[in-house]
């Protein structure tokens, strides 16, 4: 025979606690159920942020989007750009 002895399985703890100790482990069980819905309501918080900045970048994508599209229509936007970032690339050279 051994001195092991196993775990009483969460579905009939209840039943053995007495009316206090039942009490409390509701009481704990409340709380942790608080303590998690706050942290759900943080975490849609946050998604909805989220969620609020990624519309956002595809707006600014949208129209980053619209912009090349007409700059592909007036060649010589497109040539004054190059020219412009070639520059640029070519002065940030120069400083490293």
């Amino acid at each position: 025979m051994s001195n092991f002895s196993r775990p009483i399985p969460s579905h009939l703890r209840g039943q053995s606690m007495g009316a206090s100790q039942q009490s409390t482990f509701l009481q704990q069980k409340i709380a942790d159920k608080k303590a998690e819905l706050a942290n759900l309501k943080d975490l849609q918080a946050l998604s909805g942020g989220l969620a609020d900045q990624m519309q956002m970048l595809a707006d600014k994508l949208q129209t980053l989007s619209s912009g090349t599209e007409g700059a592909y229509h007036q060649p010589e936007l497109c040539q004054f750009t190059r020219q412009k970032l070639t520059r640029l690339i070519y002065e940030y050279t120069l400083t490293l």
